[in-house]
């Protein structure tokens, strides 16, 4: 599996994969202003130079993320990641989602098929749910502290987290039998 960090030396706030994959965009916060954007290159992490690219939504724990068949938020004081239809209503759903003990979210992401969801939490973890089946493919600890923002590269094999610390890590997930 392979992993590249890097220090931004400012909170991340938010995570976005340019849809061809080259590039992630990230915005940070220091003394309670939000910068403009820093591009980064998608597997290194290195600076790049400000690209012209369309960027893939990004999920908010206010606003949630309208995906293509669905939408989903997070519940009150981030417990739980809800699914409903796009209509509004309730979505059928395995568990650990459309539950408010299962989950604590401080940062989330659904990859743009919607077969995965990557959940970052307050002690750094980020894990990575099969949203179909609700099986766990990849959990690790990868931050010191609380996970900002995660973003999924426009394939769903990699997955991006920020830190309050200011880091930022990519990971190569592992195959789906790979576990």
């Amino acid at each position: 599996m392979t992993q590249a960090t890097t220090e931004l030396r400012s909170q991340v706030l938010s995570i976005a994969c340019s849809k061809d994959g080259r590039f992630v965009r990230v915005r940070r916060i220091a003394r309670g202003k939000t910068s403009g954007g820093v591009e980064l290159d998608a597997t290194t992490l290195q600076s790049a130079e400000p690209v012209a690219a369309t960027w893939l939504a990004v999920a908010t724990l206010d606003q949630g993320l309208r995906g293509k068949t669905k939408s989903w938020t997070v519940g009150k004081f981030g417990q739980g990641l809800f699914v409903t239809t796009l209509a509004g209503k309730a979505a059928e759903a395995p568990e650990p989602f459309n539950s408010a003990t299962q989950l604590t979210v401080t940062a989330f992401a659904i990859s743009t098929d919607e077969r995965w969801a990557a959940v970052g939490s307050a002690s750094g973890f980020v894990s990575v749910f099969d949203t179909h089946s609700g099986e766990q493919r990849w959990a690790a600890r990868q931050h010191k502290g609380h996970i900002t923002a995660v973003a999924f590269s426009p394939d769903g094999q990699r997955v991006y987290s920020g830190s309050a610390s200011g880091q930022m890590s990519a990971i190569d997930l592992p195959g789906e039998g790979e576990r």
